[in-house]
């Protein structure tokens, strides 16, 4: 049986949910919104699937081969397949922006279509909701945390910054003297950042900080700091009808994504590789070559797919190239065209 634990571990590292090698669950909201899944729904189609490897993979186990089945499994290790293949985001193929407005207000008129997008808004209103900014420059000291003596000498050194700050400019003084290598090339910059993403020392002073003002002195973990207010945005939060548009925008390219993708999907079943080739140009996509993989492998190389894809890639033959359906992997789905081994 497979945990809960396990299971999130999986959707965790499944890379369409991933950026900037970073789970990011907005990611994940999204795709379950587009298949119309609940999470609930998802997480047991991973736990079947992974509940069924584990079934085989014991039932292989308990099994001692016959001579002539190792002979076979070498004959299969030996057998090697290449494909050429194109990665589609299948339901993002079409992005929103590209979404006329006219056809964004006509989808709006229709009265079926509120209630999906008051329930997409309700879903997802964190993403339009922003939260409280400041833009800081900051100069900081170094001492490590617990040594008297060199916190002492971090703190005589900042005041004499502080009554510099007063009367130069305060970026120069950072490229001078701030020991934060981060930041120190830029004046001290540190750009706009929410509560939370600071320690708790510099967040308090940064957001109660005057604006233009230099503050006194902050002691954190990593020494000290003097803090330059430069800017601050207040939280805000788009309301149903401020969003709509840009819901519907998102609802209609979701739409479109698919009925491309069914449409391709069609394609494919008639072997029409002109079709096939017209959508792969006009969406902008590239065929990339996975490299050679042999039957046993659990993934096709750079494709990340498995079983399935790799039943389909070695049904493939000159005399049929094309596969005659996608493969599906997550949010993104792959076409794939047989490639002799080289």
């Amino acid at each position: 049986w497979t945990t809960d634990a396990e299971v999130r571990e999986v959707i965790m590292e499944i890379p369409q949910f991933n950026e900037d090698g970073r789970f990011k669950p907005d990611l994940y909201h999204n795709y379950l919104t587009a298949v119309r899944k609940n999470p609930s729904e998802f997480e047991d189609e991973i736990r079947r699937e992974r509940s069924l490897r584990r079934s085989v993979e014991l039932f292989r186990a308990a099994l001692q081969p016959l001579p002539l089945e190792t002979e076979r499994q070498k004959e299969l290790g030996a057998m090697k397949a290449e494909v050429d293949f194109v990665r589609i985001p299948s339901d993002s193929l079409v992005i929103p922006e590209s979404i006329p407005q006219a056809d964004v207000k006509a989808y709006i008129a229709k009265p079926e279509n509120e209630a999906k997008l008051k329930a997409a808004y309700e879903a997802r209103k964190e993403e339009f909701s922003t939260a409280e900014t400041v833009r800081a420059r900051h100069i900081l000291v170094k001492a490590e945390e617990g040594d008297a003596a060199a916190e002492k000498k971090a703190l005589e050194k900042i005041k004499t910054i502080v009554e510099k700050a007063k009367t130069e400019d305060f970026a120069k003084l950072a490229s001078q003297f701030s020991d934060d290598p981060g930041s120190k090339a830029k004046g001290g910059d540190l750009g706009f950042f929410p509560k939370g993403k600071m320690v708790e020392e510099f967040d308090d002073a940064a957001f109660t900080q005057a604006l233009g003002e230099v503050g006194d002195p902050v002691k954190s973990q990593f020494g000290y700091h003097i803090i330059k207010v430069e800017d601050k945005k207040p939280a805000s939060s788009r309301s149903y009808e401020e969003a709509r548009d840009d819901l519907a925008s998102q609802e209609l390219a979701r739409e479109r994504s698919q009925a491309a993708v069914e449409a391709l999907e069609g394609a494919l079943r008639q072997g029409d590789t002109g079709a096939v080739t017209k959508f792969v140009e006009a969406n902008k996509l590239k065929w990339e070559e996975s490299g050679a993989f042999s039957i046993e492998s659990e993934t096709i190389p750079k494709m990340n797919a498995g079983d399935d894809a790799i039943r389909a890639a070695f049904s493939l033959t000159p005399a049929k190239p094309l596969a005659d359906r996608l493969v599906r992997q997550g949010p993104v789905a792959f076409v794939m065209r047989h490639k002799p081994v080289q």
